[in-house]
């Protein structure tokens, strides 16, 4: 339902945990929690992209009576765009995913990168039916110097199948579970095939009612 959000867990190789909770519609307030990160981790709420206008808070100093400076907190309104975590309109078939990725997220479908982030971007924080899912992943097959690695662990550890392209100097994959296909993580690879960094998805996109609840 529009007013429910998507709950995602990213766990970053070497680092700490992030949690979000994304708006289903990109109209309710976007909340990130991070922990195990050097700085400590904490948590950071967005206001929702309502009628084009985000409302943020402006804290001035005021002077009162006594030359003292007190905080006082206005609220200014921002121009966006919404984000929505769940697009109905996304196809469910390959042949029309090109168009919808070019449409939402600016996809260059002739560059390797931009092709890998967006596709692994979705698939880490938005929620898709299976049968959109199952288009995404089709797309994704066709798609020009595709690498596959039939056995790669995710920067949890945990073993699967790989999907990726060679950007630049290193390769980004898409680790999958060879059982179910479900996606595991993303990993970051040198020249050599060495692992230089990834992502673990502790927890897949999952619709929950409330901003910070849990599945």
């Amino acid at each position: 339902q529009p007013d429910q959000f998507v709950y995602a867990e990213v766990k970053v190789s070497g680092t700490g945990v992030t949690q979000s909770w994304d708006s289903v519609n990109g109209e309710r307030d976007f909340r990130i929690v991070t922990s195990g990160y050097s700085d400590g981790g904490g948590t950071t709420t967005v206001p929702g992209c309502v009628n084009g206008h985000r409302e943020l808070p402006a804290i001035e100093r005021v002077v009162t009576k006594g030359g003292r400076k007190h905080p006082s907190v206005r609220s200014t309104l921002v121009p966006c765009t919404p984000q929505p975590a769940y697009f109905p309109d996304m196809p469910t078939s390959a042949s029309a995913m090109g168009a919808f990725l070019e449409q939402y997220h600016r996809t260059n479908h002739g560059d390797p990168n931009s092709l890998a982030g967006d596709a692994g971007g979705m698939l880490e924080s938005d929620y898709m039916l299976p049968a959109q899912r199952a288009a995404l992943y089709k797309y994704l097959s066709s798609a020009p110097g595709l690498i596959v690695f039939p056995s790669l662990p995710d920067a949890s550890g945990r073993t699967g199948v790989g999907i990726g392209w060679t950007v630049g100097h290193v390769k980004t994959v898409l680790i999958f579970d060879s059982g179910t296909s479900t996606l595991l993580g993303i990993d970051t690879l040198n020249q050599q095939g060495k692992l230089i960094g990834g992502e673990s998805l502790l927890v897949p996109p999952t619709i929950v009612s409330q901003l910070g609840q849990l599945p």
